[in-house]
């Protein structure tokens, strides 16, 4: 188990999509959600905080009609930055698909 996985999992979150080793869902019983974008956009973009490591954090599913984006404080997020929550892999994580963190 990876550093990010034990964290997530200590703070009560539980994976919801195993299938997928790039894009990780992490549900909370509080109706939270983290996704853990290891690798970045799959296709680069203009947007830095995309492009590498992040993650989202939500209430409700990312991506859904409905759903409030937050920030790092877990306030709603004013701007599309701050829906991007910049991070180092461990030395743990995984490569994926060739491509290496933060590339």
């Amino acid at each position: 188990m990876s550093e990010v996985e034990k964290t997530l999992q200590d703070n009560g979150f539980a994976r919801t999509n195993r299938a997928n080793p790039k894009n990780q869902r992490w549900k909370h019983a509080d109706g939270s959600e983290v996704q853990v974008h290891a690798y970045g956009n799959t296709n680069k973009n203009p947007f830095k905080s995309g492009n590498n490591a992040h993650v989202h954090k939500s209430i409700g599913k990312h991506g859904e009609a409905g759903t409030t984006e937050l920030n790092d404080d877990g306030l709603p997020a004013a701007n599309q930055a701050e829906k991007h929550i910049g991070i180092s892999n461990p030395k743990d994580f995984p490569a994926v698909s060739g491509r290496k963190h933060g590339e």
